[in-house]
């Protein structure tokens, strides 16, 4: 049964989880609700999973507080695929951890915050290549080089639109949760010279970046949500 709980165990976030449940095999018949659900689970059948995770939590109602781990671990389950099958989280879902997909998911709703930079007293703020190079790091199959550089175009397009000297302000996630630490604040200026490293921090010449002439044609870059997010179904129990 051990090897079986193992096989059963890898849509689960954690590894030091599988101790734990293997400490709880007395708790029977919870325990095969919760190995029927991660067997759907890992197979990508959701809703399955959802009834079997609800099923190993009967007795709770919402709003309690899990009372053993094993409820904890069961409730993690559920908020997962109540997640992937896009159902609003619920008062019972709060008690239980949230999965990769979700923890992806809402920073890259966070990036949507200097989507599309506004000008604020001839200053734009951006995301720096450091917060970018962090995020595709953490999620290479959701975040690729060819939407980090499609951003930074797009940025390009819009300070061509505004026009005039202009300061570009490298923000990163720290920034905007209280944490002002280092690489929060950096600023540009804006337009470089052409032989002038790229405002973006590339580390390459102005001219051969972001100040191609490539970008002085019309028509719409594809960043923004479902351009970083390509391929986001392959992420783990994602489907």
């Amino acid at each position: 049964m051990d090897d079986l709980l193992t096989d059963d165990f890898d849509c689960a976030d954690s590894d030091d989880e599988l101790d734990t449940f293997r400490a709880m095999l007395a708790f029977e018949p919870a325990l095969e609700r919760w190995r029927e659900a991660v067997a759907h689970e890992e197979r990508g059948e959701n809703m399955e999973a959802l009834i079997w995770y609800t099923r190993a939590l009967e007795g709770m109602r919402a709003g309690e507080l899990p009372s053993s781990l094993r409820d904890h671990l069961a409730i993690s389950g559920r908020r997962r695929v109540r997640w992937a099958l896009g159902v609003e989280l619920d008062s019972i879902d709060r008690f239980g951890t949230a999965g990769t997909v979700e923890q992806a998911d809402r920073y890259l709703d966070g990036l949507d915050a200097l989507r599309e930079p506004e000008l604020r007293g001839r200053q734009v703020e951006v995301w720096s290549r450091s917060e970018l190079a962090f995020a595709r790091e953490r999620w290479p199959v959701r975040i690729t080089a060819e939407s980090v550089t499609d951003y930074y175009r797009e940025v390009e397009r819009t300070l061509r639109r505004y026009g005039g000297d202009l300061t570009v302000v490298h923000r990163t996630a720290d920034f905007f949760a209280g944490q002002t630490g280092q690489g929060s604040d950096q600023r540009v200026s804006w337009p470089p010279a052409r032989n002038q490293a790229c405002w973006c921090g590339s580390g390459a010449r102005y001219k051969r970046c972001c100040g191609g002439e490539v970008l002085a044609a019309e028509g719409e870059l594809a960043w923004g949500p479902a351009r970083l997010r390509a391929g986001a179904e392959l992420a783990v129990c994602r489907v």
